[in-house]
């Protein structure tokens, strides 16, 4: 099997040309195989975008809800991958139409950054200016933040 960056990066490749199906596919597979609590909590987002993506909602929520379980426990509930997480509820919220549902969690992906990377930092302008993460499409090579030691380059914001 491929290392696991490279599995992601092509999941995100195919959900970047529109080919939700072998995303997701290749996605779970990958799931399946990983044992890291922060791969898997990659993962988890990964797929949840793409699910969001297809109108999976329910799925994707479920998804979110588990990623975000893991970091806060690993990481803290003051982790710059936790803002992710809030910051891709939002999203989902929004593209389920319900806006003011969004707002809590985009609220939350905001103040969290700021602690954790200071207000100037390009990601809280990006939340700021998308809040609730609405859709669109993310751009290959975005990461949430830096590699963490042994394991991926991180959650993703949908961004």
């Amino acid at each position: 099997m491929p290392p696991l960056e490279k599995r992601l990066a092509r999941a995100e490749l195919l959900r970047a040309q529109g080919r939700y199906t072998e995303a997701a596919a290749l996605l779970r597979s990958t799931l399946r195989h990983a044992s890291d609590p922060l791969a898997i909590a990659d993962i988890c987002n990964a797929l949840a975008v793409t699910y969001k993506y297809t109108g999976r909602f329910d799925e994707a929520q479920v998804l979110y809800d588990r990623a975000l379980a893991i970091i806060e426990r690993v990481q803290g509930p003051d982790h710059v991958d936790v803002a992710s997480i809030y910051h891709n509820l939002g999203g989902l919220a929004h593209a389920r139409g319900a806006l003011s549902d969004a707002e809590r969690p985009a609220r939350r992906a905001v103040d969290i950054r700021v602690r954790a990377v200071g207000a100037g930092h390009p990601d809280v302008a990006a939340d700021k200016v998308r809040p609730g993460g609405h859709p669109r499409r993310p751009r290959p090579g975005r990461r949430g933040r830096a590699a963490h030691p042994g394991g991926p380059g991180g959650v993703r914001a949908d961004r």
